[in-house]
């Protein structure tokens, strides 16, 4: 910030100071530049749910994921949108849904109805899910267009990029609808995030096949048994692990050997159920 203050000439000649005032006052102007908003990636506390927000420093905005809806709480309406709203943000540029579980997608019904949303990506893999069929009819309605995506495809953003590392063309349905979940990585000032969704032990080993190394890793399906195999962890090798859940409240409560594996390995881990909502800033 740049502070003026006012001084009393003592000279005779007042006119001279004004002007010189005056062009330094333009010349501040001139010269000052607002420091700029650091892109940020946050981890909202939706309990049992993923909801996961990235806003570069050139105002780009992706939502993945937006918690669960279910008869007792619409994560998209408590947690989500008020989050968004009270960081300014009314307009979402791409809503990504990792894939049709309704602790993944629920929640994103609301975002779709209350906020303008540029575009919705999806798993190139199909599902069956009614949700998922209920979502894409709700974007027809919207006039939100959609598109599925598949492993190669890369989102540049301004300020930021999102590489599809999952799954890829040939990837079969049978393997289930949570092996089938998009695999994202996001870059941006030499930061890497890779968020799985809810691969499980077959999605992660096709992952792991390839490079998918990043910093930080959104712990695959909430720390579950299911995932986050050792082969996993190796190829990512992340600094920092993030695991969204609802604790002891999750229909799937975090296990300790999942823990254990990140730990041995000198993963450094936060869990939303302790520490709620969970923002990295990367400052230019």
């Amino acid at each position: 910030a740049i502070f003026s203050a006012a001084l009393k000439p003592r000279t005779r000649n007042r006119l001279y100071w004004i002007g010189a005032g005056a062009i330094l006052g333009a010349l501040c102007l001139l010269l000052w530049t607002p420091i700029a908003r650091p892109t940020e990636i946050t981890f909202l506390d939706v309990g049992h749910g993923d909801a996961t927000f990235l806003h570069t420093w050139e105002g780009a905005t992706v939502l993945i994921d937006a918690g669960d809806h279910n008869p007792f709480v619409d994560m998209g309406a408590r947690v989500v949108a008020p989050f968004l709203w009270s960081s300014g943000v009314n307009h979402i540029d791409y809503a990504i849904v990792t894939h049709p579980d309704r602790d993944h997608i629920g929640g994103m019904f609301y975002i779709v109805e209350h906020m303008t949303v540029g575009e919705v990506w999806l798993p190139g893999v199909e599902s069956d899910r009614e949700l998922e069929q209920d979502f894409l009819d709700l974007c027809r309605r919207r006039g939100v267009p959609t598109r599925r995506v598949c492993r190669g495809e890369v989102l540049e953003l301004e300020g930021a990029s999102l590489e599809v590392l999952h799954p890829p063309k040939d990837w079969p349905a049978s393997a289930g609808v949570n092996n089938a979940s998009m695999v994202l990585r996001a870059w941006w000032e030499g930061t890497s995030v890779l968020l799985p969704g809810d691969i499980e032990f077959e999605g992660e080993a096709e992952v792991a096949s390839a490079d998918c190394e990043a910093q930080v890793l959104k712990v695959p399906h909430h720390g579950s048994q299911t995932s986050s195999s050792d082969r996993l962890i190796r190829a990512v090798h992340p600094r920092h692990a993030v695991v969204s859940t609802g604790g002891a409240f999750g229909r799937e409560g975090v296990d300790a050997q999942v823990l254990q594996r990140y730990l041995e390995r000198g993963t450094r881990l936060y869990r939303t159920d302790q520490l709620g909502g969970i923002t990295l800033e990367i400052h230019n």
